[in-house]
């Protein structure tokens, strides 16, 4: 019986995580198909564009207001959108002042401008994400050594659990990330490490160990390790607006690289699409930060 209660409990826990994470998906896909078509609209309204109906979603109307020439409509399927614009096929019949506002006789600069607004705002719309994300303060580990792997360089030059990486070479060093960039990028270059133990700061001397990893595509790639794991030990760092924005621009190109690599490598055959979803898996955390913050029903 309790065996039998203890299953229902987590079938129920699953499914209300199932529809929790669906209800997520479709407000997240609604708000950037919102920013996307917002882009088109009011490009075209101030390029003297005029804009006849502004959807969001598709198939059957839910609801629909009319302000002013625009009709604003939320459709059934929160799947997509449009912007409907004055004149934007050739079989329209336009009177000639609606003709002087119709999209195919604006110059081809304004064309270009009304079409591309969609997908620049969705870029703007990622880097104030971002930067919002940042400026409310992200967890990020330490640079405390949480493991050390038996006979690694670590652990030959006495590196212990708990022992703080304070500098590498002289160069100040606070969080993980830190200490595994200098680590991989220095290949096989005699590290000073300085660490702090009991209030006692100490050096040692580590050359790093050559060693096959997997990089964000699946691929082989030849890194470096001294053996040490990362600790459970986080701080919440801040950015300024000006930190913040520029963490969020270079968040922003780091996805969009990342995305058109991966694409291009699933054309040429190098990665293959069970392989599509581990950049994304490997660089979860600061989506998940953005999602979390921004949209608490997927948490």
């Amino acid at each position: 019986m309790g065996a039998e209660q203890g299953l229902g409990d987590r079938g129920e826990r699953k499914n209300h995580l199932i529809g929790v994470s669906v209800v997520s998906v479709i407000i997240l896909l609604g708000v950037l198909i919102f920013v996307h078509e917002l882009g088109h609209f009011l490009v075209a309204k101030w390029s003297g564009v005029g804009v006849l109906k502004f959807s969001l979603g598709f198939g059957p109307k839910l609801f629909g207001r009319k302000v002013g020439e625009t009709e604003y409509i939320l459709s059934a399927i929160p799947l997509g959108g449009y912007v409907k614009m004055l004149g934007d096929t050739d079989d329209e019949e336009l009177s000639p002042e609606d003709e002087e506002r119709s999209f195919l006789k604006q110059g081809v600069l304004k064309r270009m401008a009304i079409v591309s607004a969609g997908p620049l705002f969705n870029f703007l719309f990622a880097i104030i994400a971002f930067a919002v994300v940042y400026a409310i303060g992200v967890p990020v580990a330490t640079s405390r050594i949480g493991t050390v792997q038996e006979n690694s360089p670590a652990f030959e030059a006495g590196l212990q659990s708990g022992d703080v990486v304070v500098a590498i070479n002289d160069r100040d060093i606070s969080q993980w990330s830190d200490l595994a960039g200098a680590v991989s990028e220095s290949r096989d270059e005699r590290l000073k490490i300085r660490f702090e133990r009991e209030n006692k700061v100490s050096d040692v001397y580590i050359t790093p160990q050559a060693a096959t990893s997997t990089n964000v595509f699946g691929e082989d790639i030849e890194t470096y390790r001294i053996g040490v794991g990362i600790s459970d030990e986080t701080v919440i760092e801040r950015k300024g607006p000006v930190g913040a924005l520029a963490t969020g621009a270079g968040q922003t190109w780091g996805w969009t690289k990342l995305t058109c690599i991966g694409m291009v490598k699933i054309v040429q055959g190098i990665v293959s699409r069970g392989n599509w979803v581990a950049p994304y898996s490997s660089r979860r955390w600061p989506a998940r930060r953005c999602e979390k913050a921004l949209f608490p029903l997927s948490s």
